[in-house]
């Protein structure tokens, strides 16, 4: 998850920053993804920023055939 303010706007403070959070479990569906994008975005947000970019990254990609399932499921 990243964020960012505008970079040209000098009359305000700068402010960049991005954050890794690993699933704790291999998932496709939306609802996860959304909920560790809001856990990085909790801890790299700045109150009184006015951001220009924000954006969430996804990696590590693999096909379902190579996911182990959890015991439990």
């Amino acid at each position: 998850v990243s964020v960012r303010t505008g970079r040209f706007d000098k009359s305000r403070p700068a402010y960049q920053n991005k954050v890794m959070i690993p699933f704790s479990m291999p998932s496709s569906g939306t609802k996860d993804i959304i909920h560790y994008a809001l856990q990085g975005l909790k801890k790299i947000y700045v109150s009184g920023h006015l951001y220009k970019k924000a954006g969430v990254f996804i990696g590590g990609f693999v096909p379902d055939s190579q996911v182990q399932s959890n015991l439990f499921e």
